[in-house]
């Protein structure tokens, strides 16, 4: 990671305009495991590297957080969970309003409603959150959804990551 010879364009103030540089996961990873070293400080390290020590400690906690790995597309993929409808499909009674169809909030969770009023929803976020607390993130959705129906309504918290986590060491993540 040298110094980078190319012209970088200012405005009046002096701040930085164009496109922002990008950088690869392999230079992240390097310079995250350069303020790992003892002695480093972080800012010592951004400044060397021309990044804002802001960034470089977020990069820290991704790092940390086992987000800053080389993947290949097939592990980015996840496995689908064999799921059977064994009562009939029932149409909705209303319409979806175009506030809810397009949003964000809208795509980033699966919604399943169970006999008795019960609804299950997992949101996009469950990987990250069993990654935090240390558990396969394969096996930490298809234990939930292979409990869920007999699971009782009051003890569901049962079946949050951290609890699960701390319950069933067999789902963790081997060192």
């Amino acid at each position: 990671m040298g110094a980078s010879l190319e012209a970088v364009m200012t405005d009046k103030l002096v701040r930085r305009s164009g496109p922002r540089r990008k950088y690869t996961i392999a230079e992240k990873r390097s310079m995250v495991e350069e303020t790992r070293a003892h002695g480093a400080s972080v800012p010592e390290v951004a400044l060397r590297h021309g990044v804002n020590a802001n960034l470089l400690s977020v990069w820290r906690r991704q790092y940390q957080e086992g987000l800053l790995r080389e993947t290949s597309v097939s592990e980015q993929s996840a496995d689908l969970l064999p799921a059977k409808v064994t009562s009939p499909t029932l149409l909705p009674t209303q319409r979806a309003t175009a506030g809810t169809v397009g949003t964000k909030a809208a795509r980033a969770h699966i919604e399943i409603d169970f006999a008795g009023g019960r609804r299950l929803r997992i949101h996009a976020h469950v990987t990250r959150s069993a990654k935090l607390n240390e558990l396969d993130c394969k096996a930490y959705p298809r234990y939930v959804l292979e409990r869920i129906a007999e699971h009782a309504i009051n003890k569901i918290d049962d079946l949050l990551p951290w609890n699960v986590a701390a319950q069933l060491p067999s789902l963790r993540l081997a060192p």
